[in-house]
């Protein structure tokens, strides 16, 4: 590695000894002590986005405390145009701009405490039950490591943190690539809390979130109700279509639904009923594909009902394009990078845990990724990228389609145990969840840092980027 530093008259002896001596010592390998030095401030920042817990776009208080965090060190920091929750902080100037995404909304109903039994902090009220907390501290490790790096010489470049709101609902990052936010950015990584160690090659599905509000006309069943459209009738005729089209759809598809507005009274037809849609395929063309046939579906059931029909798409969440070069990367540094070693106690957290969700998803999960490699509950493996138990969705997938991308996920939780769960709330509050946090940074770090060094590997991946997109228009 070469530093390019000038040393004029005023430069002492010590001073040349120091760079020369850094030069020799800081490599991809020593890395994790920029970040473990700082490790406190980390999980201060963490805890308190966990403690407050904000659920889409309302995610205030914790998009200002990592404003407030990055600007303080250094970072040019914006706000994203027509998202109050959302921004940039990049530092360095030129080439190569590598993009960190980071995510801080939570789940409404997951307030709970960090214990391994159900204890809500306050009733209904919202939790980290997907690991948000740790996502956007976690990146912001890996970007203040770089921007030391950046700063002293070693490594040339811009580092830039991507403040993403809401990714449980209305897909942030999608709305960020509408506001351009992305432009000029060459690489982007992420990662996400999970129960185990694994590269994300092509795991998320493509999900639409897809409204359909009916319009007919208020009347008093028992009267007149031949006087106008049935907007409820309506309703239910899409939901039946839709139970029907599910015959006719093989395992690549979920469809789920709830209504969210309907009948306040069962004498009066309302003039309005809303009911919504999540839509998920293996990729994003199967995906519009069944947003269009469901479509139909609501045209016909507005055409039975004498009623209008108005869809919106309110999240659009594309399949993930997988780089292979990222991937490698990503995948190298993780099984280089030393995995957590947990304590007595955090053991024994983890497996009272593990314990709420039964033998049967533990069991499948160990089966399914082959692993071998524990410690009580928790995986310390890592493990392979050509294995994919499920298929969850994330708006990552919509940036992989416009810039080269990885994202991994770390284990934060015990083995088989699934996000979205009070659980989950409990260990992302947790050292197991700040432990799996670090790990994740020191992998970024060192993915980046290895890009940064050899820049050759920017244009391999943009090369990979293009004919895989290439492949799949």
């Amino acid at each position: 590695m070469q530093i390019a530093y000038y040393i004029d008259n005023q430069r002492t002896d010590m001073r040349i000894q120091y760079l020369i001596e850094l030069e020799e010592s800081m490599d991809k390998k020593n890395i994790s002590s920029l970040i473990e030095r700082r490790a406190q401030e980390f999980i201060d920042l963490a805890e308190k986005i966990w403690e407050r817990p904000e659920v889409a776009l309302e995610e205030v208080y914790a998009s200002s405390l990592q404003m407030e965090y990055l600007a303080a060190n250094g970072f040019r920091v914006r706000n994203v145009n027509g998202l109050s929750t959302a921004f940039t902080a990049e530092f360095g100037n030129g080439k190569p701009v590598i993009g960190l995404l980071g995510e801080y909304d939570a789940l409404p109903g997951l307030s709970q405490k960090v214990t391994a039994q159900r204890e809500p902090i306050a009733a209904d009220d919202p939790g980290h039950g997907c690991g948000h907390n740790l996502i956007g501290v976690g990146c912001i490790a890996a970007a203040i490591a770089i921007k030391e790096l950046i700063e002293k010489g070693i490594l040339n470049g811009t580092i830039k943190y991507f403040g993403c709101p809401a990714e449980e609902r209305f897909g942030g990052k999608r709305l960020m690539l509408n506001a351009n936010a992305f432009d000029g950015v060459d690489c982007c990584f992420s990662w996400h809390p999970e129960s185990v160690n694994k590269i994300t090659k092509e795991t998320f599905r493509a999900i639409y979130d897809v409204s359909y509000r009916f319009r007919g006309t208020t009347s008093y069943i028992a009267a007149d109700r031949e006087m106008g459209g049935n907007a409820v009738s309506a309703m239910e005729l899409l939901n039946i279509g839709v139970q029907y089209l599910r015959a006719h759809l093989n395992d690549d598809y979920i469809i789920e639904y709830c209504v969210t507005k309907g009948a306040e009274t069962s004498n009066v037809l309302p003039e309005i009923t809303e009911i919504s849609y999540a839509l998920r395929a293996d990729n994003t063309d199967q995906c519009k594909k069944l947003v269009e046939r469901i479509g139909k579906i609501a045209e016909g059931a507005a055409l039975m009902s004498g009623t209008t029909v108005k869809p919106e798409i309110t999240g659009e969440y594309y399949s993930e394009l997988y780089n292979e070069v990222l991937g490698d990367i990503v995948y190298r540094n993780m099984v280089e990078v030393p995995r957590p070693e947990y304590t007595p106690e955090e053991i024994e957290f983890a497996d009272t845990l593990a314990e709420t969700i039964g033998k049967f998803p533990v069991d499948r999960t160990k089966s399914y990724y082959g692993i071998v490699e524990t410690q009580g509950s928790m995986h310390r493996g890592v493990a392979k990228q050509d294995r994919i138990s499920y298929k969850p969705a994330s708006d990552v997938g919509n940036v992989s389609w416009q810039i080269p991308t990885a994202m991994f996920f770390v284990a934060t939780n015990p083995i088989g145990m699934p996000m979205h769960t009070w659980q989950a709330t409990a260990t992302s509050g947790s050292s197991l969840g700040y432990k799996g946090m670090f790990y994740a940074s020191k992998v970024m770090a060192a993915s980046i840092f290895e890009l940064m060094e050899h820049p050759e590997k920017v244009e391999a991946a943009k090369k990979a980027f293009n004919e895989n997109f290439a492949d799949r228009k």
